[in-house]
């Protein structure tokens, strides 16, 4: 059904099960965006209380670039979070489903008890719901090891398990180089957005939650650069790429220059030079003079 002047939206989910209590987190987003894949961590953590040892994952491109055997490049962004909440990311072998059935068999569940034939009237409706399904339905399940217990019960175990929380979640905001154009707007996620004449043809960083959308010009056209030039060089040439570079480079604490060393008291320090070493010193204290093969 469409109304007159309304966008019609896929919805994608985001499940996250636990895999001894088997609680899980179920979570929906208009799109499948790295941003809104790490919010959902971000918030199944929050709501379980500490985060898990480590993860199984598909290959999707979130979380690994490319794989060749046993060697993965995955993806900065996840590297960012698993490093921030202490977990090890690991992803399943190709063409292996069995190695996630758990989480599969969970994605049945919730289609079937949640989904199916569920009406809502927003997005944050829809979550609402989920929410109250996992609290009412999804942790009062029996537990497929024991159907003597819930599944709310064996998780009250494996919450003690889990790491514990940092002292600030992720920040999960998208962020990425945006241009007005000659109407000085905008236009992000079906929407645009007006900004000052001033801004028109100059490089801004808009950075969006699922609540707020902002434009900023808080790095400039030569760290936007220097971003796109990194990006370029490590093979990864993605939005979300170049975000996360410009974050980290701002984050880095600003570099000062050398500042001059008066010599006026200490002329004769001017022309001081200071001649390399010989290393074979160093190599003869390294030496064991009971080994046979150091005598050589």
């Amino acid at each position: 059904m469409s109304w007159p002047n309304c966008a019609r939206r896929r919805l994608s989910a985001f499940l996250l099960t636990l895999s001894y209590s088997r609680a899980l987190w179920l979570e929906f987003f208009f799109d499948q965006t790295l941003e809104n894949f790490l919010l959902g961590h971000v918030h199944a953590f929050a709501a379980w209380g500490g985060a898990s040892r480590t993860i199984l994952y598909d290959n999707l491109k979130s979380v690994v670039l490319e794989r060749r055997g046993d060697a993965i490049h995955f993806h900065p962004r996840l590297l960012e979070l698993s490093a921030h909440y202490h977990f090890a990311a690991r992803p399943c072998r190709p063409a292996r489903g069995n190695e996630k059935g758990r989480v599969e068999r969970a994605i049945q569940y919730a289609r079937g008890s949640f989904f199916a034939a569920r009406s809502f009237t927003t997005l944050a409706d829809f979550n609402r719901q989920a929410l109250q399904g996992r609290e009412t339905i999804a942790q009062q399940r029996p537990w497929p090891g024991d159907d003597s217990r819930s599944v709310a019960q064996v998780f009250e175990e494996e919450q003690a398990h889990l790491l514990p929380l940092p002292a600030h979640p992720l920040s999960c905001d998208l962020m990425r180089p945006a241009q007005a154009d000659k109407t000085l707007c905008v236009r992000f996620d079906l929407n645009d957005y007006s900004v000052p004449p001033q801004a028109l043809g100059r490089t801004l960083t808009l950075v969006a939650s699922p609540t707020t959308v902002r434009l900023l010009d808080d790095y400039g056209a030569a760290e936007l650069a220097a971003a796109l030039r990194e990006a370029l060089d490590h093979d990864t040439p993605r939005l979300s790429s170049v975000a996360f570079i410009l974050t980290r480079r701002h984050r880095q604490p600003q570099r000062r220059a050398p500042l001059p060393v008066n010599l006026s008291r200490r002329p004769d320090l001017e022309n001081l030079t200071v001649s390399n070493p010989s290393l074979e010193a160093y190599d003869e204290l390294s030496q064991d003079p009971q080994d046979p093969e150091d005598e050589r």
